[in-house]
């Protein structure tokens, strides 16, 4: 077997992604929203990563609250190839609300923040019920990235296999170790 080089490689996963990006769009048969494939929900953003093509032409409006947000926000951290995502601020600082399940709440939440944000792509996709009209906030740079059942008292940050985490304590008499790359927790919560 002969080994590809990393530009071949880089090439045929932006082939696949823009074949993905097809199937992207959500469809309304008898006009109820039908969800993208599961497989093109949850890998469409890892080809795109892979093939340095995430964009969004790839990863349309309209796909992004289907889309599995973990494993996107995990691809961008293992990219180094150019993004042009406009809702990627809106999509990082509602990960700690997003639920797989649920594109209606998501692309609220995604609506919300865009809308907060002021970015330029802030209309709601097809699954919101709401509409944004006005919105005023500052937010700063930080993100949430999970929840304890009470609040966080302590919170320390480091690098554990490769990877940037954080590690928070709660008086909820948990410690629990966050990835920074996906928003998700590590394991269960110490107690």
């Amino acid at each position: 077997m002969t080994d590809l080089d990393p530009a071949q490689i880089q090439a045929v996963e932006a082939r696949i992604a823009t074949e993905l990006a097809r199937l992207a769009h959500p469809r309304q048969p008898g006009g109820q929203p039908l969800a993208p494939a599961p497989y093109v929900r949850r890998h469409l953003s890892e080809h795109a990563a892979a093939g340095h093509h995430i964009n969004d032409h790839i990863l349309p409006r309209t796909f992004l609250p289907y889309v599995d947000l973990p494993r996107l926000r995990a691809a961008l951290g293992a990219t180094d190839g150019t993004m042009r995502l406009p809702l990627l601020p809106a999509l990082r600082r509602a990960s700690h609300l997003w639920n797989y399940t649920n594109p209606e709440a998501n692309d609220t939440a995604l609506h919300m923040w865009a809308s907060a944000l002021r970015l330029t792509d802030a209309e709601p996709g097809d699954q919101s019920p709401w509409r944004i009209h006005w919105a005023q906030w500052q937010p700063g740079d930080s993100e949430i990235v999970g929840r304890h059942t009470d609040g966080v008292v302590a919170v320390a940050t480091t690098t554990l296999d490769g990877r940037q985490v954080a590690v928070t304590g709660s008086d909820d008499d948990t410690v629990r170790v966050w990835d920074l790359g996906t928003g998700r927790p590590i394991g269960d919560p110490l107690t």
